[in-house]
């Protein structure tokens, strides 16, 4: 009876034990990278941007051989278009107004890449609930252009960051209503021919429904292959291909630990064709600013992956980002700055990744 007992305990200490130890191990669809290690410090290597005008709190995006840069608080025009590779201002467009073909507010308003042409960007007008879709050429060369209203969203129905997976469908973040006080963020396809949404897609099982932990940042790979969400209040990136299957989940250091008010983790992620680069904060969203009032943090440090989602190093950056695009033909990303004098500057990305 007593080695009966001992035997037991014996096989219930190695079980223990064995899951113990496989516990944070890496699979082929579950990461659990250190981000402290393989840290470089590239912050002498942020080469700044002066341009010809001057721009307040701004988006970036790419488009083909473009540059737009969203003045979310300019009183005319919305938008500024910039060639990309010498970053010479072209001209602007997007009037402001209640007019037909323009935004009400800037600030109120997206702007995402099209990459299913390259020749043309649209506009999610959330005070009008209106999509517009601009083309480049014509904003060129026609000083008094007025977008084409593609969709108009109906029920609240707007989605936040976005992607084009062709000229019908858009995949992005879109809020759902649990009830009179709260939301969740979820991932859902959006046919813009017909106004139709859907849920879409992977969700991680092990998060708890609400409106803070489903909270991420979206990005669909312009190779049309992958799409990520990267989680702004939990310690967690999920990796999916075209179709909503799971590649991977990326858990950081401080996923599973006793949750914490006021962490920050991701904010921006953009796929590239060898790279995946994430804006990581991974501490506390807050501080005091100069003028002694709170505001949230913008992270100051990227993540490197490889497309599978392996962790490969971390870049210093040495300033908050707002925002930041990667420009493969030259082989860079370009930020948005918050604290720096110029708002614009590029890392070079040639002897840093390979």
């Amino acid at each position: 009876m007593q080695y009966q007992f001992i035997k037991n305990t014996v096989s219930v200490l190695l079980l223990s034990l064995l899951l113990l130890c496989s516990c944070g191990k890496d699979t082929a669809t579950e990461k659990h990278p250190d981000f402290s290690k393989n840290v470089i410090d590239v912050s002498n290597k942020i080469v700044p941007v002066k341009t010809d005008v001057i721009f307040g709190d701004s988006q970036i995006i790419t488009v083909g051989k473009f540059l737009i840069v969203k003045d979310s608080y300019s009183w005319d025009k919305g938008f500024l278009l910039f060639d990309k590779k010498t970053f010479k201002y072209l001209t602007d467009g997007g009037s402001r107004g209640q007019g037909p073909g323009q935004i009400i507010d800037y600030r109120n308003a997206m702007v995402i890449s099209n990459t299913a042409d390259n020749q043309s960007f649209y506009v999610f007008d959330y005070s009008q609930l209106l999509l517009y879709r601009y083309a480049i050429d014509s904003i060129l060369n026609n000083k008094k252009y007025l977008p084409e209203e593609v969709l108009r969203i109906h029920n609240n129905k707007a989605l936040g960051d976005v992607g084009t997976l062709n000229d019908s469908i858009f995949i992005g973040i879109q809020s759902r209503p649990i009830s009179n006080y709260s939301f969740v963020d979820e991932i859902v396809s959006l046919n813009i021919r017909t106004g139709q949404s859907k849920q879409f897609g992977y969700e991680n099982p092990e998060i708890k429904i609400s409106a803070l932990s489903t909270h991420a940042a979206f990005t669909l790979s312009p190779y049309k292959d992958k799409y990520i969400q990267a989680y702004r209040y939990l310690d967690l990136m999920t990796i999916c291909d075209i179709n909503g299957n799971l590649i991977c989940n990326v858990y950081g250091p401080q996923w599973g630990k006793k949750e914490k008010k006021g962490l920050d983790f991701y904010h921006r992620v953009r796929i590239g064709k060898k790279y995946i680069i994430a804006g990581y904060v991974g501490g506390k969203g807050f501080k005091r600013g100069s003028n002694g009032q709170i505001r949230g943090v913008f992270a100051s440090k990227l993540l490197v992956f490889d497309s599978k989602g392996n962790y490969q190093k971390t870049l210093l950056i040495g300033g908050e980002i707002k925002g930041f695009c990667f420009d493969e033909d030259n082989n860079r990303i370009i930020f948005n700055f918050l604290d720096r004098d110029e708002p614009l500057g590029y890392l070079n990305l040639k002897r840093i990744l390979n």
